[in-house]
């Protein structure tokens, strides 16, 4: 199947398509109070949302009478990908983020040619998979990894992957035929959570992820910052013992020794006296062990 175009936008048809994509269903007037516009500067901006099948008039009056907006959720589908230093997940999803169907690939190597044919591979699967979302093709591709990315494309600098200034975006683009975005995985967590998760009433919060490292986003004023060190994870060197272990740099103690998995895995095995895996690490800590 041909993907459905996806064209896009800026100004205040963007706002709309957001307004009604976070918050929808809505009815006119509502996004015209929400977005200070007009009623007829809201119509003249949604019509051609309408027309082009990115937004639907819901059946049944609004609260103001009129038919609410709600985005066409079965009119396009996309696939999410997060890459590590090991593997490829992906999942199909419908315009609001909800999952449709779940993939897993092993890597059998970190080179950009590795990741990129891994990542071709699930998606080319997930494109087939006319079970999960109504068969809708695949609209476009986000993939997240850990490190440091500029203009939404080229990867600066992934330790796990060990690379520095790959233009992931351009070569799936290339290889899929397809608008691909790359972004931070931590800025990407914060950005779903702002517009789909826990998060969708917050205009401040902070996200915290701890597993192979520490890292965090923040959310300013319903803004994403994303200045030039986000994705270099420099809250894993932020101190928290001063008698503490040392990490891979020599700091003693900093969040990095501390509770990354390789750091807690760490500490457990020499409290213990044998080598325990971090999944052990968690099932002694739930039944009790001190």
């Amino acid at each position: 199947m041909t993907p459905a175009r996806w064209a896009p936008l800026e100004g205040s048809a963007l706002a709309v398509a957001l307004e009604v994509l976070r918050h929808g269903p809505l009815s006119r007037s509502d996004l015209a109070r929400r977005l200070d516009l007009s009623r007829g500067s809201l119509t003249r901006l949604s019509r051609p949302l309408v027309d082009a099948g990115l937004l639907v008039e819901l059946e049944g009056p609004g609260t103001s009478g009129s038919r609410p907006l709600d985005v066409a959720t079965g009119r396009h589908r996309f696939v999410g990908v997060k890459v590590t230093a090991d593997a490829v997940h992906a999942v199909a999803t419908d315009l609001r983020a909800r999952t449709l169907a779940v993939r897993e690939q092993p890597l059998v190597g970190t080179s950009p040619a590795d990741v990129v044919e891994a990542v071709a591979g699930l998606v080319t699967d997930l494109d087939g998979d006319t079970t999960a979302g109504g068969g809708a093709p695949v609209t476009a591709v986000g993939v997240g990894v850990g490190g440091l990315v500029e203009g939404r494309s080229r990867v600066r600098s992934a330790r796990y992957l060990r690379w520095e200034d790959v233009d992931l975006g351009e070569l799936l683009s290339d290889r899929l035929g397809l608008p691909v975005v790359v972004d931070n995985d931590v800025l990407s967590l914060a950005r779903a959570e702002q517009w789909f998760g826990a998060a969708g009433a917050c205009d401040h919060f902070a996200v915290l992820t701890i597993g192979e490292g520490v890292g965090y986003a923040l959310v300013v004023h319903d803004r994403v910052v994303a200045g030039p060190d986000a994705g270099v994870g420099l809250l894993g060197h932020v101190p928290l013992a001063p008698t503490g272990p040392t990490c891979p740099l020599g700091h003693v103690g900093c969040a990095d020794a501390m509770l990354t998995v390789g750091g807690v895995e760490a500490r457990a095995s020499v409290a213990l006296r044998r080598p325990v895996a971090y999944a052990d690490v968690l099932a002694l800590a739930a039944a009790g062990d001190p």
